[in-house]
């Protein structure tokens, strides 16, 4: 299946549940999946072709996710933008991966302003809040897509060549380079995250995102709309906002990297919240102190799991489970503590 088929089978379990919710608003399966679609529509009314590199420069915002998804119906190649680096450094890699369209919240105005010039292969530029830019609005930009219909660009085994995403790499020796994940190698990445991420736990599950969509908590939302899944969206960590967060939506699992793990022992030290609906705190990017993670497993319970991944093969290359941790930290081959697990395969 195409990433996209994946959230249309989660939302046939949960068309009326929230797909995305943030400050911003909400939106339910049903209407992220009428929204994407016109905007994919409207994506072709004015000369998408399959393929096309798509960027979405945003700070975690509901509306943001449901754009992605958007491109993913288009057959876009997703490409992620950091909202943190430079409007210099963004424009390089823009520019890099050919990207013919940008969606962009108006908190980044100035920065766009400032790239368009540079990426010459631009189609178009769509402002996807506010009516009060230079740029279309999303309503504007929808609008045009009257009347045209969204091809069948799949074929019977999900287009797996087709390209997800146009992904930066880390950039350790330099600018980042462009990674293309594949629909295969997406979908791998899927099949693997409802083994390890959902397994037979698929009832009323809340994932929240407050690392940046651009990294691996915006790819994770997939793997839980797959089966109906929603996700709260924040616009950035706040221990104590998390912790709250996770007491009153009732969180189930939520995707951290060890900095902001560390931040959240530290807060759950010092306040007492009800935590007691997580099913797992997901911690990868880094390598894990192992006193944190014991400390983890004592404070939050068996629910703590690591993974390892990257660019070129996206996350659950290895994979640590919460019970196999929770052993580790309690002793049973305390050495385990200092790993990220064992290494997964599709048909483990």
């Amino acid at each position: 299946m195409r990433p996209i088929d994946y959230i249309d089978r989660g939302a046939l379990y949960a068309k009326d549940r929230p797909f995305v919710a943030g400050e911003d608003g909400a939106y339910t399966f049903a209407e992220m999946q009428s929204l994407s679609g016109s905007i994919a529509e409207a994506m072709y009314a004015q000369g998408f072709k399959v393929g096309d590199s798509a960027a979405v420069f945003s700070p975690n915002n509901a509306l943001a996710v449901v754009c992605v998804m958007s491109v993913l119906r288009a057959g876009g190649a997703w490409v992620p933008v950091n909202v943190r680096n430079a409007p210099s450094t963004n424009a390089a890699f823009m520019g890099y991966v050919d990207t013919h369209w940008i969606f962009f919240h108006s908190s980044v105005l100035d920065a766009v302003e400032t790239i368009v010039a540079d990426i010459p292969s631009l189609k178009g530029v769509v402002c996807i809040d506010s009516a009060n830019t230079p740029y279309p609005s999303l309503e504007t930009f929808r609008a045009k897509g009257a009347g045209t219909a969204l091809p069948d660009w799949s074929d019977p085994f999900g287009a797996p060549d087709v390209v997800f995403s146009r992904w930066p790499t880390g950039g350790t020796t330099g600018p980042s380079k462009g990674v293309e994940i594949s629909n295969r190698s997406i979908s791998t990445m899927i099949e693997l995250g409802l083994k390890h991420y959902v397994g037979d736990r698929t009832d009323d599950i809340v994932h929240l995102a407050v690392a940046p969509i651009t990294h691996a908590a915006g790819v994770i939302i997939t793997i839980f709309a797959a089966v109906g899944g929603g996700t709260i969206v924040l616009p950035g960590f706040d221990a104590p906002t998390v912790l709250k967060t996770i007491e009153t939506a009732r969180v189930t699992h939520i995707f951290l990297p060890p900095t902001a793990f560390y931040g959240l022992l530290d807060e759950a030290a010092r306040n007492t919240y009800d935590t007691s609906s997580l099913r797992q705190i997901i911690i990868a990017a880094a390598p894990v102190a192992p006193e944190k993670l014991r400390e983890g497993v004592k404070r939050f319970g068996p629910v703590i799991a690591q993974c390892f991944g990257q660019a070129e093969s996206p996350m659950m290359v290895s994979w640590m489970r919460p019970e196999i941790l929770a052993a580790a930290a309690q002793g049973e081959h305390p050495e385990r503590v200092a790993s990220c697990g064992q290494i997964t395969s599709a048909t483990q």
